[in-house]
């Protein structure tokens, strides 16, 4: 098989990027550990009996209602009510990690990136904790930071935010898949692999098995591309960019001209972006082409 033969298209990055939503939308298989919140690593202070604020029971069951609410948001991807109920957090507890994420995920949806990232340096200024929640939380503060870079075309920046978020957190899959988005443009496939191998055995999800359905098939490995491709679609069937690469693949590698033509036709029926039209067109010619 010659690699020139084959074409790998790419969407805009910034559609790729997904925001990291603390506790809610990150992993929660994840190892105990200190965190420093600017460097690698930090000892945790232990709270003297002193220091800790005891909570009326009334208080402690407003903010379980509160925090249920803010899940119930996010679960729901409404940004209105994230606002409100991380700004009621927020106001009983300033330095809350969850709060103050969500609350800068509410900025980063209205394109207010300042905001969203006064709000994302604040929750570093929290005091450390040897949690595993704590954890989770640093982790996905960092890869939001890292698309905040991106939105200010600070490529470079948000790799060394995702990574740093992987280092925190090695099951955090959404700083994962966001890192390898952005390999994904540069086209080094190798760093795709090496970044996703380690979730490939978990549960599949879409974007991130994506691209590494596309990093296996660009590497020379059609067969293994083809098992992955035909997981994501059996849990996303409506993939776009999953079917125009399986497509590809099935066409312009393997042959496949039949199975290449049905994948082609869900995608059509879908109703194919400016950027793919062309690619769709002659991927079409030449399957029919091949079936003569």
């Amino acid at each position: 098989m010659k690699m020139s033969r084959i074409k790998i298209f790419i969407f805009i990055l910034t559609n790729a990027a997904i925001f990291s939503c603390t506790f809610s939308c990150t992993s929660a298989q994840v190892q105990k550990k200190s965190v420093d919140t600017k460097k690698d690593v930090k000892k945790s202070a232990k709270k003297s009996a002193s220091e800790v604020v005891m909570e009326t029971p009334r208080a402690a069951q407003r903010d379980q209602s509160l925090y249920a609410e803010l899940d119930n948001a996010i679960a729901n991807s409404d940004i209105e009510k994230i606002k409100i109920h991380s700004s009621e957090i927020l106001l009983a507890h300033p330095q809350d990690l969850k709060a103050l994420n969500s609350l800068a995920m509410y900025y980063y949806q209205k394109q207010q990136v300042e905001a969203a990232l006064t709000l994302l340096n604040k929750s570093l200024t929290a005091p450390a904790q040897s949690s595993a929640e704590f954890t989770v939380a640093v982790s996905a503060i960092y890869n939001n930071l890292g698309l905040i870079e991106l939105a200010k075309n600070n490529k470079q920046e948000a790799l060394k935010m995702f990574r740093q978020a992987l280092e925190i957190d090695r099951n955090n899959y959404i700083a994962a898949t966001n890192a390898a988005a952005i390999y994904l443009k540069e086209k080094d496939y190798k760093k795709i692999i090496i970044t996703l191998e380690g979730f490939i055995n978990s549960t599949v999800r879409a974007e991130g098995f994506t691209y590494y359905a596309i990093a296996l098939h660009a590497t020379g490995k059609p067969a293994e591309s083809a098992e992955i491709f035909e997981k994501i679609l059996k849990i996303k069937p409506d993939s776009r960019l999953a079917l125009l690469h399986y497509s590809i693949l099935l066409i312009e590698t393997q042959a496949k001209y039949k199975e290449g033509l049905a994948q082609i036709d869900r995608l059509k029926l879908m109703g194919a972006g400016s950027e793919s039209r062309q690619i769709i067109n002659n991927l079409e010619i030449k399957a029919k082409a091949g079936l003569k």
